[in-house]
């Protein structure tokens, strides 16, 4: 089922859930290098060297006792020492699918599944800053908390599309990999107007013969459909 809305231009739109969509570590840039280790879940994003856990430690020198605090601190030290920003990134399962730099404390459903990191040298070139500072390092980290935030939507099937028809069903127009469950947060309003709330319905047929029903529509003789004046505002 999708949600359908008149336009400002006397048109119908439709907005449903884009199952399909392009995970956004493919369709848009980000700083950080985003890698899942888990046999649970691909890793959105790859990298040659890094394959494993263990992969990860001995890049950077670091012995591994476990998935303590003590591991991940010295961790993020060292690898900032090597020129790295580099976060632990937390998975929180409970009904959805979460995550995010910090910790969600919660002691079933949550844990350490991967890393995200980038080059110092590459976050002051994206950030367009020339110097290792406390402004460099806020920038990251909330550029790694959007990108994290941005995949969570994703992986809870979080993006969606939108169709505009003409008043006899014909299609006009279309796009698709909008991410968020909000047409305005998601950016679909930027495309086009919504007007009034029609409902909720499995086909743009469906949608027009409700709207004949309630005498939204009117048909002239040769055929033509138009919204009916004693409804619009």
């Amino acid at each position: 089922m999708s949600e359908y809305y008149m336009t400002d231009s006397d048109e119908i739109v439709t907005i449903g859930y884009d199952s399909c969509c392009e995970s956004p570590r493919e369709s848009m840039d980000n700083l950080g290098t985003f890698l899942i280790f888990s046999s649970r879940y691909s890793s959105p994003d790859k990298d040659d060297n890094i394959k494993t856990w263990d992969d990860l430690f001995a890049s950077f020198d670091v012995e591994q006792t476990g998935f303590t605090r003590k591991d991940m601190e010295m961790l993020k030290s060292k690898s900032l020492k090597r020129g790295y920003f580099l976060y632990p990134v937390y998975i929180l399962e409970h009904g959805i699918l979460k995550f995010s730099l910090t910790d969600p404390c919660d002691r079933w459903d949550s844990g350490i599944i991967g890393v995200i990191y980038t080059s110092i040298e590459n976050a002051k070139k994206w950030f367009m800053l020339d110097d290792m500072s406390v402004e460099l390092i806020d920038k990251v980290r909330e550029s790694f908390k959007g990108e994290l935030d941005l995949f969570t939507t994703w992986a809870n099937d979080g993006a969606l599309y939108y169709v505009t028809y003409d008043m006899k069903g014909n299609e006009t127009d279309s796009c698709t990999g909008f991410y968020g469950s909000d047409p305005e947060e998601s950016g679909i309003t930027e495309y086009v107007t919504l007007g009034d709330y029609i409902g909720s319905f499995s086909s743009i047929f469906e949608a027009l013969g409700f709207m004949l029903h309630k005498g939204m529509l009117t048909v002239n003789k040769a055929g033509q459909v138009s919204i009916s004046t004693c409804n619009k505002k």
